[in-house]
């Protein structure tokens, strides 16, 4: 795996990109078929498959996803496992160019279904490709730029809203109290994540008190 990668525990959600309230998310429609013919709920393994799939269709070989499952040795969440609080996930990985890119979603109830939503959200984007926007593709990747520069990120990206206005009515200590209990390096988590949420904080407490 990658230097330039996050380890993948726990959930590393990309600066700016919206989170999906509690009471907004739903039970996704992915499946596969058994050896019967009949249709299974989505596996995080089967999710995990189709989404290498799809990096190496687009000639990706480096790349993780990060959620709050349990990991297995090679770094990759745990199929089988209880499912988190957060079912959000984001997928990282290096482009042919040596850029890094992510790609985020939580607005599904259960991992599987968010990783197989990345999967198919790549797929669609390939068919631009396919049919003759090899250049159009690439402008759309660059939208899908990774890990922040800490120096120039807005508190309020970093728990996943557009603005301040977002969060009104929200307890947003507890918000970041609960980020920062899941990336302290007790709890497996790294000095980038840890140095990210405690600045983002900091940020926030200084916009509170200018209020």
């Amino acid at each position: 795996m990658s230097e330039r990668l996050p380890p993948g525990n726990p959930l590393r959600w990309p600066a700016g990109w919206q989170r999906t309230d509690d009471a907004d998310r739903t039970y996704g429609r992915f499946s596969r078929k058994n050896a019967r013919g009949w249709q299974d709920r989505l596996s995080v393994s089967d999710a995990l498959g189709r989404l290498d799939g799809e990096m190496h269709s687009l000639g990706v070989e480096t790349w993780i996803i990060t959620t709050d499952l349990p990991l297995r040795q090679d770094g990759f969440p745990r199929s089988g496992s209880k499912q988190p609080e957060d079912p959000g996930v984001s997928a990282y990985w290096v482009d042919a160019d040596g850029q890094q890119r992510c790609m985020a979603t939580d607005q599904y109830l259960r991992v599987a279904d968010n990783i197989a939503a990345i999967a198919a959200t790549l797929n669609a984007m390939r068919a631009i490709e396919r049919h003759g926007g090899g250049v159009i593709l690439q402008r759309a990747f660059v939208g899908f730029q990774a890990l922040p520069n800490l120096a120039d990120e807005e508190w309020f990206h970093f728990l996943g809203y557009q603005s301040p206005s977002d969060l009104h009515g929200k307890d947003i200590e507890a918000m970041f109290r609960s980020e920062i209990q899941k990336v302290h390096p007790d709890k497996g988590g790294d000095d980038w994540a840890i140095n990210r949420a405690l600045k983002a904080r900091a940020r926030y407490r200084e916009w509170r008190d200018m209020q």
